[in-house]
């Protein structure tokens, strides 16, 4: 299949890369520019091999309204990996919201089969007496969070209207995190390890019986906050890395790798 990967220079963007290349998908990634050295460096220094398929680049603003029908030009299917790390809710919406928009939208035009597009699992709000479902009403309060819940709408009525077939991966909290210090110290269900991501999102696109759905990407474990079950029966995925061992190592790691680039606290 051949994937349209915007996001590719982020931490879930290089997983998914890496892993639908090894499983033989032709990948062209999509982002304003290529990797940073701490990120790669970042990764090889958690025991994640950084180095990158041989796979086509556009340096591009995918939020380009005008690039959007050039970038799909011979692509099967779209990942929306994009994730933006600015606060102001202007940036969220326009990479969360616009850009899935503007791509959808070429889909559409040109007959693109698949859009993948990545969401998160703090768009049910804070529930800590609570496990939630896909089909938990939204609690979505900040701006990031309205921006994924409103971009699970715009796939639901493109698939509606246009025959996109379209899935929300509704993301833990990924790990490694190579930007965010203060992450839970203890063991929360609701994490997930980039490579679980990858693995889900190669399974997205492969699906061909779904045509659209909102899924939770966690790992196994408990206290259950967001409910995995529906991953399993629709999509056939379990995370593999689980358990407060490995993602507390994850974090310990982490924060040596934030002190040694001397990264604000």
């Amino acid at each position: 299949m051949n994937v349209l990967l915007v996001g590719a220079a982020g931490t879930v963007g290089i997983a998914v890369h890496k892993d639908l290349a090894t499983h033989g998908h032709r990948v062209r990634c999509v982002d304003i520019a290529p990797p940073c050295h701490d990120m790669t460096l970042a990764l090889e220094l958690f025991g994640y091999d950084p180095t990158l398929p041989d796979s086509e680049w556009l340096y591009q603003d995918a939020t380009n309204p005008g690039a959007a029908e050039a970038m799909l030009e011979g692509m099967d299917a779209v990942v929306y990996a994009a994730l933006t790390t600015v606060y102001e809710a202007t940036p969220q919406f326009t990479v969360n919201v616009a850009g899935p928009f503007c791509l959808l939208k070429a889909c559409a035009a040109r007959h693109v089969s698949k859009f993948v597009y990545a969401s998160t699992v703090s768009v049910n709000g804070p529930r800590p007496n609570e496990t939630v479902t896909e089909q938990t009403p939204p609690h979505v309060g900040a701006s990031y969070d309205t921006s994924k819940w409103l971009a699970e709408q715009l796939l639901r009525e493109f698939t509606h209207k246009h025959g996109v077939k379209t899935l929300a991966l509704r993301l833990g909290t990924v790990c490694p995190h190579l930007r965010i210090r203060n992450l839970e110290g203890d063991y929360r269900q609701s994490q997930v390890d980039v490579r679980d991501v990858a693995r889900a999102f190669r399974m997205a696109l492969e699906d061909r019986r779904i045509s659209h759905d909102v899924l939770h990407v966690v790992s196994q474990g408990t206290p259950v906050y967001c409910d995995p079950t529906h991953a399993k029966e629709a999509l056939g995925f379990e995370a593999e890395f689980n358990g407060p061992g490995h993602f507390e190592e994850l974090h310990r790691k982490q924060l040596a790798y934030l002190n040694s680039i001397g990264a604000p606290k």
